[in-house]
């Protein structure tokens, strides 16, 4: 169960440092998980379904940091002059 957590946790680092894609992580965390099946036991499970929601967590912070990355920087010029014209 380590192993798939320390798996999760580099595919969510290679997607937020932009070396994947949204779906080449998704992808890549379906993957883990179907590796990490085989190796579970029922007590297992609660902790696999705890990481997939932190997982799912992170991502979504992910999807909104890349989708508004910065916000709106101020005006620093001042308004060109036709603009103001046309009042």
């Amino acid at each position: 169960m380590e192993i798939y957590k320390s798996e999760t946790r580099e595919i969510l680092r290679r997607y937020s440092g932009n070396r994947i894609s949204r779906a080449e992580c998704l992808d890549s965390l379906d993957c883990a998980l179907l590796a990490a099946l085989p190796d579970l036991n029922a007590p297992d499970l609660l902790g696999v379904q705890v990481i997939l929601t932190e997982n799912a967590r992170i991502l979504a912070e992910l999807d909104g940091q890349k989708q508004c990355p910065d916000p709106v920087p101020p005006i620093s010029q001042p308004a060109p002059q036709q603009f103001l014209d046309a009042r």
